[in-house]
Formats: structure tokens, sequence, C-alpha cells
């Protein structure tokens, strides 16, 4: 088993919204922008990681929620949609 810290933001992205999205299937890994996140996202894997949620930049700070990878990175189809 591997185990990771994620950090983010409750104003931007919380634990209550990573269950929102996970409830309804959406592609929670988009979130990840920055290069050395998307590389350790692609190391993810289902049935082998999981993660602590750590809340920053906020008043009360620490690990917010424990994270089940429940499916292996893959390319979202949406990321190059186009907004019309």
């Amino acid at each position: 088993m591997n185990y990771w810290l994620m950090k983010t933001e409750p104003s931007t992205f919380g634990v209550d919204d990573l269950a929102e999205e996970a409830e309804e299937d959406r592609h929670v890994g988009r979130r990840a922008q920055l290069p050395g996140a998307q590389h350790a996202a692609r190391r993810l894997q289902e049935g082998r990681s999981q993660a602590f949620l750590y809340h920053s930049s906020c008043d009360v700070t620490g690990v917010a929620g424990i994270v089940e990878v429940v499916r292996t990175a893959y390319p979202d189809p949406t990321a190059l949609r186009q907004e019309a």
C-alpha cells in the first residue's frame, strides 16, 4: 500500500467538494495543475494507494479526511473541450 499527503485549501476545493464530485463521478484528478502534482497523480493506483487530505490556509488546518483511490489515473476526455 502506498500512502500520500494531498494538500488543498477548503475555500478552493475541500473535503466536502471532493465527496460531492466523487459521488457524481467527476474527474477529480483534473484539479492537479502543477507538473509535479500531475506526475504524482499518475503514480496513484486503484487498490494500492490511500491519502490524507490536508486542509491549509484556513482557521483549522490539518488532516480533513482519508482518500481512497478508486481508479488508476487516465486522461480526462473533457480536458481540451472548449466552452461555448
